[in-house]
């Protein structure tokens, strides 16, 4: 299922990229940040690099005063988090930073409330943070990042 995730993740940033021709967009799936810098290092002349990522697994809280989802012992909701990040060599007059910031809200629009594609349990994606990476950020490199989200139950199976 990570691996439908990532794929869906990158598909859906790949047909946003070819909705803004543009901008010079390359996607990859990465590990993490340093991951990306390295690809954008090696590959990248001037254009903003797309690293998609799994951030990882948490359970599901439900708000206070509703009953959880769970359907079992068996059966949790979890929350699946994925990043998205943007690494946009910075330039003078600040073009490729408002290419980022078209590409952020174009993202947006392509990805919140859609399914994963083949998922048969049609959870939608949800978009938890959005900012730019200001720690991460250098004079020659911008990073910004996105992480979505999506609620799904998780079975325990026994392999006995």
């Amino acid at each position: 299922m990570l691996v439908r995730m990532e794929q869906d993740l990158i598909a859906k940033a790949s047909a946003t990229k070819s909705a803004y021709p543009g901008i010079d967009i390359n996607i990859y799936g990465v590990f993490d940040l340093e991951d990306l810098s390295r690809l954008q290092e090696s590959d990248l002349s001037n254009g903003i690099g797309v690293g998609v990522g799994y951030l990882g697994l948490d359970p599901f809280v439900p708000a206070p005063g509703t009953a959880n989802a769970d359907r079992a012992p068996a059966v949790k909701m979890m929350v699946f988090s994925f990043i998205l990040l943007l690494a946009v060599p910075a330039t003078d007059g600040d073009a490729n930073r408002f290419n980022a910031a078209t590409y952020l809200s174009m993202l947006r629009a392509q990805i919140l409330g859609t399914t994963i594609d083949g998922d048969t349990t049609q959870k939608t994606w949800n978009l938890y943070r959005e900012k730019p990476e200001i720690g991460e950020s250098t004079r020659t490199m911008l990073y910004y990042s996105q992480v979505w989200q999506v609620t799904m139950p998780v079975v325990n199976i026994s392999m006995q």
